[in-house]
């Protein structure tokens, strides 16, 4: 994510004898966070049905866990969900209890769950939002005055509990395999490259992506509407520019500078990027974040990632190569190495400015 970083002088008077402490070797067990650790996912399967008049999503999700020890209680996140029905291994019934004010549900079983590999499966109903943070709409103007309705994600710090019940905590990586219900003329992008597509009826399809690396919940994204691309590549990776079609050329300058940056990137890491595609995705208007580094489906306000050549300033030119070669930075240190908690989004952010 993009952020303004102040530097002050606070060392300055300070004892010469206070010396710094560099952290220890990550551990799971030990970092911070608010769920418990006894329960820890590493697989989602997520389908969602959407419904862009209404505002309201449906959701079935498959998530298979590891129970570290015996518990009768699995406590996860969600913020404005509502659970209708949670079973364990396809056969014991949970009790669903939800604290909206923690964010949290804890499903309750009669019996301790032994320690082991099982499966949850839940299904549960939410909003889709207005404001721009979860799973929310973005209404725009196109290039011909037309009124549009864009589908967006915007999850980091705590917002991927918006879509669906999970461990949102950066520390609990897991895979996600997404498939979403949209209308039929939508585009629809995700992390991973999509494999199949069903017509569902004369309105609407169902989408599939690949499941995506083991990663934390806030890097995953869906961003669907009435999108074009101009497309390239770079070290034999295919990397796209999505813009609200009409505007889809507009994004020529960004995806030249992708293709400059990731083999320096790939070169500088020591590590190719590792995913099988790179799309960056301009969003009109409505976003917060001013840019964000999802694992491939990085997402940027319209004005930093599109240059129109009859009316933007030298200016736009270069925040746009700065603010691609930030986001692009997070693919490695963000997204393949994450942060184990929020206190340290310093690092996360201060070494992709830098």
């Amino acid at each position: 994510m993009r952020r303004l970083l102040v530097l002050t002088t606070l060392l300055a008077g300070l004892p010469l004898a206070l010396s710094a402490h560099a952290e220890g070797t990550f551990s799971f067990a030990t970092t911070p966070g608010q769920l418990p650790k006894t329960v820890v996912p590493t697989d989602y399967i997520i389908d969602l049905t959407t419904d862009m008049e209404h505002l309201t999503l449906q959701g079935d999700e498959i998530i298979r866990v590891e129970v570290q020890s015996p518990t009768a209680d699995v406590t996860l996140n969600q913020a404005g969900l509502k659970l209708a029905s949670a079973l364990l291994d396809n056969s014991q019934k949970a009790e669903i209890r939800q604290d909206d004010a923690a964010e949290t549900v804890t499903l309750h079983f009669p019996a301790p769950v032994p320690a082991g590999v099982h499966t949850l499966a839940i299904k549960y109903s939410g909003p889709i939002l207005k404001t721009p943070n979860g799973i929310y709409i973005d209404d725009y103007t196109d290039p011909a005055g037309k009124p549009k309705r864009m589908l967006v994600t915007q999850f980091e710090v705590a917002d991927a509990r918006r879509m669906f019940p999970g461990w949102d905590e950066p520390a609990f990586k897991a895979t996600y395999q997404l498939n979403v219900t949209l209308p039929f003329e939508y585009a629809a992008v995700s992390n991973m490259p999509i494999i199949g597509t069903t017509q569902q009826d004369a309105k609407t399809k169902r989408v599939s992506f690949s499941p995506t690396p083991r990663m934390s919940s806030y890097l995953l994204a869906l961003v669907a509407g009435d999108m074009a691309s101009v497309d390239g590549k770079a070290d034999g990776t295919p990397i796209r520019v999505f813009a609200p079609s009409g505007l889809e050329n507009q994004g020529t300058y960004a995806l030249g500078a992708a293709e400059k940056i990731l083999p320096y990137y790939n070169d500088y890491f020591g590590i190719k990027y590792p995913l099988p595609k790179m799309d960056m995705l301009a969003i009109p208007g409505n976003y917060q974040a001013g840019a964000m580094e999802n694992w491939g489906a990085l997402t940027y306000i319209d004005n930093v990632l599109l240059f129109d050549p009859k009316n933007s300033t030298p200016r736009t030119r270069e925040l746009i190569y700065e603010v691609v070669a930030h986001e692009m930075a997070h693919q490695w240190s963000g997204d393949l190495v994450t942060m184990g908690w929020w206190d340290n989004i310093w690092l996360n952010e201060g070494f992709a400015s830098w």
